[in-house]
């Protein structure tokens, strides 16, 4: 095609080959690797880790307990008088007299 472009058409392509035919840029050839990467985990990085792992235990005990008291109320264990005066009194801090 020829003429001004915008009144010809568009321009023709341009090949980015070189004069062999080959292309400048390697298409197919395999990168190598090295073994040296690394990864450095800031002080605050592993504090949180830590705490990210106690935080789990921590729900883990608290969902251990919870089952266990739900299955002591369903058994009738908390039915003692003992517990319901605790309970009674550790209410009655928040009732209004």
């Amino acid at each position: 095609m020829g003429g001004i472009q915008g009144i010809g058409g568009p321009p023709e392509p341009v090949n980015l080959n070189t004069a062999s035919g080959r292309s400048r840029r390697p298409e197919n050839r395999p990168t190598e690797t090295t073994s040296d990467d690394s990864v450095q985990v800031s002080p605050e990085g592993a504090k949180l880790a830590k705490l990210t792992g106690i935080a789990s235990e921590v729900d883990a005990q608290r969902i251990e307990k919870i089952e266990q008291a739900r299955e002591n109320l369903q058994n009738g264990t908390y039915k003692v008088q003992e517990v319901l005066e605790v309970v009674a009194s550790r209410i009655s801090k928040y009732i209004d007299e």
